[in-house]
């Protein structure tokens, strides 16, 4: 599901709630390892995983601001199994 967020919103900076956690995948990852020195798990080179706990995101998209970098922040309802737009913030688009 990432993958497609990924594609639909290219050069954005995809957040998805994972449980009590939101991820970012890929390049996203990648680039919020070293942005935000967010502690990244990789299997292999940009096939990697950050998160951070949800009680955090307003820390981690405020830093994104002050940066200037795009985002979206999605949020998957389990109960209704629909995914909704929390936070799309326009800045400048991460570079491929």
């Amino acid at each position: 599901m990432m993958e497609l967020l990924q594609k639909k919103n290219q050069g954005k900076i995809i957040f998805c709630n994972a449980g009590y956690f939101y991820i970012a995948i890929g390049k996203d990852a990648v680039l919020l390892n070293n942005l935000l020195e967010l502690k990244a798990s990789c299997i292999k080179p940009e096939v990697c995983k950050v998160g951070f706990p949800i009680n955090s995101l307003e820390k981690y998209t405020e830093l994104l601001i002050q940066k200037r970098y795009s985002y979206i922040v999605y949020y998957f309802d389990q109960e209704k199994e629909e995914l909704q737009i929390l936070e799309d913030y326009e800045g400048k688009n991460r570079k491929e």
